[in-house]
């Protein structure tokens, strides 16, 4: 590491020096391109990702017993009843595409995920995650 002269004959560490760029190179860069708020289970780090799943969540969470069940009665989202149903919808869309996560021998399942290269992409997995709720729609 060398020492850059800073005002006042003062020096300062220079970070530019071999180990810098030494603990650059470890870090690889990750051509997966995310939004943490998109993992519904699995991996977060972008870095760690070689083999992530994508399902279309909406349409997933939407075909549950729960939400069926919220459309039907008419039960607003934000009221008690509401609410114990949707998180009830969410962690069993969580746990089914987890177990399908598992199965196909994945790292993480995400709502939407993309990649640099345009030939590398997610697998899909929202059908397999249907039929682990058997959920019809």
């Amino acid at each position: 590491m060398g020492f850059a002269s800073g005002t006042g004959g003062a020096t300062t560490p220079d970070r530019t020096g071999p180990a810098e760029t030494c603990r650059q190179a470890v870090e690889p860069a990750s051509d997966w391109v995310v939004d943490e708020a998109d993992n519904v289970c699995g991996l977060t780090d972008p870095r760690h990702l070689a083999r992530p799943g994508v399902m279309r969540y909406d349409t997933v969470l939407n075909g549950t017993a729960e939400m069926r069940e919220m459309a039907r009665k008419g039960i607003d989202k934000d009221s008690p009843e509401g609410q114990v149903l949707y998180n009830k919808a969410v962690d069993r869309v969580r746990r089914a595409a987890a177990a399908v996560m598992k199965e196909r021998k994945l790292d993480s399942v995400w709502k939407k995920i993309s990649n640099k290269d345009p030939k590398q992409r997610a697998l899909e997995i929202t059908d397999q995650v249907r039929r682990k709720l058997d959920v019809s729609a």
